[in-house]
């Protein structure tokens, strides 16, 4: 091999730099570094300034094979028509009964199904029992169309909960914005799952409704400020999304979600139906973790949700905003909120409350190896940061955590002073329907399966995960040290 270098050592005008041994070593630093490289595309980028940024190519992504699946630029979505209103209230000719929450409709007006309330049978149990909402008696049905509804969610691999929201909620929701990123909120760069099956076909009768967004960089200071990171994931759908999004109204409504976060069906159908409520608005979650049988005594409350017309003219479609009602209402003091204030019914509420929940906030919930993959994802905030300690992320760690409904300093997961478990048969509210429906699809979700006798599996995932980086970035630098002494002897 060092045979093979003489013609580089002839031409070299240095020949004692361009010596063979000089040259082989200094290919071999080169495939070091590069194998290495696992340098972060950190841009000086914000949410102020997300629209003068755009897409750039990526080698490591699969080629789109599909049309509007493409990690270059989104797809333009455009709505359908609203729906009329009659689809979702009948009426005995004096009095409009939401058909949702309608046994039957008589002389003597509506008679309401079990959880239904108000005169029009239009009051869900999340609102009735919640004395967030203020003004349930100034409330009305629309006048011909019901609201249009855009979801959106970053994706990480979270596939369950992608299916149950998809299949729960297609026939209410009219666009759903997903982005995924090859970058962990950590800052670690990770395979891109989703993309790859939706150019195979994967959930391919919501594909229609789907708005997916790459998104190839990680904000800068995002790994020293967790915070940063995931605030810039939530301005991202927005600042990202709606632009492409055609034949939006004013009076529709964005939802901003975890993946793991989802509404219920008879919540989001209040919204779609109703106006004179007021905004934003965020819903309070069963909430469990691991699975739905650890469920927690008390409730996750997310603000997530305002019309488009808050969304443009407050929040200049920052959806992160949305999360933030802080600095989104309380102490906003920008001109365009004041007067967006004057002519629109401004004020913070949530649906929903212990034991009349609005939705399901499962909260890790994957197998032993998802959990792991959720905990050395996360962002560099939250601290302890679990995913950075070896033996807590081993496989047999993580097992005893879900069987025994702890958490990883050896606390109870569910607020209690010894853990209990839920079940399908004490809980009406276990779960979403897709996942009650395809209870053997996903068994990890519904039932503690890891009560009986461990067995080892071989693994090695933890060092080819947050802490690989920071290996490589040792190694790489190590290569460029001795790189300069070699050139320098």
């Amino acid at each position: 091999m060092l045979r093979n270098c003489r013609f580089l050592f002839f031409f070299c005008p240095c020949r004692r730099l361009c010596s063979p041994r000089r040259l082989l070593m200094f290919g071999m630093l080169l495939v070091l570094y590069f194998i290495t490289n696992l340098i972060i595309k950190s841009e000086n980028i914000t949410a102020g300034n997300l629209d003068r940024n755009t897409y750039k190519h990526q080698a490591h992504v699969p080629k789109s094979s599909l049309k509007g699946f493409s990690h270059l630029k989104p797809k333009i979505l455009t709505l359908p028509a609203p729906r009329p209103i009659s689809e979702f209230v009948a009426s005995n000719g004096t009095v409009p009964c939401l058909k949702k929450g309608t046994k039957k409709v008589d002389k003597e007006g509506c008679v309401c199904k079990n959880g239904w309330f108000g005169k029009s049978c239009n009051i869900p149990e999340s609102i009735h029992f919640s004395k967030e909402l203020t003004t349930k008696e100034f409330l009305e049905f629309r006048p011909a169309t019901a609201r249009r509804i855009i979801y959106a969610a970053p994706f990480n691999h979270e596939f369950a909960m992608l299916e149950a929201i998809l299949n729960d909620l297609n026939d209410l929701v009219d666009a759903f914005i997903i982005l995924e990123s090859p970058f962990s909120a950590f800052g670690v760069r990770k395979p891109v799952r989703l993309l790859p099956r939706l150019h195979r076909g994967y959930l391919k009768k919501f594909h229609s409704k789907m708005l997916y967004l790459y998104l190839d960089h990680f904000p800068l200071n995002g790994r020293k400020k967790g915070h940063i990171a995931d605030s810039y994931l939530r301005s991202y759908l927005g600042k990202r999304g709606m632009p492409n999004i055609r034949n939006v109204a004013d009076d529709d409504l964005f939802l901003v979600f975890d993946m793991d976060e989802i509404p219920s069906r008879d919540s989001l159908i209040f919204l779609k139906a109703h106006d004179r409520y007021p905004e934003p608005f965020g819903f309070r979650f069963r909430w469990s973790a691991f699975g739905y049988f650890w469920k927690h005594r008390h409730y996750s409350q997310v603000p997530a949700g305002c019309t488009i017309g808050m969304l443009r003219k407050v929040y200049h479609d920052d959806s992160n905003l949305v999360r933030d009602v802080h600095h989104g209402v309380t102490k906003n003091k920008q001109e365009e909120f004041l007067e967006y204030r004057q002519t629109s019914l401004v004020h913070p509420w949530f649906l929903g409350e212990v034991g009349h929940f609005a939705g399901w906030h499962c909260s890790s919930c994957f197998d032993l190896k998802g959990i792991r993959t959720k905990f050395m994802s996360a962002q560099n905030a939250d601290w302890p940061r679990w995913g950075s300690i070896p033996e807590k992320m081993s496989l047999e760690s993580i097992r005893n955590m879900v069987r025994d409904g702890k958490w990883f300093d050896g606390s109870n997961l569910n607020n209690r002073a010894e853990s209990q478990i839920a079940s399908p048969e004490s809980d009406p509210f276990y779960a979403p329907p897709y996942i009650m429906k395809n209870a053997d699809k996903f068994p990890h979700l519904m039932t503690n399966i890891y009560t009986g006798e461990y067995i080892e599996e071989k693994d090695n995932a933890f060092y080819n995960s947050a802490h690989t980086l920071l290996t490589s970035d040792i190694l790489k630098y190590m290569s460029i040290m001795f790189l300069i002494i070699i050139l320098c002897k």
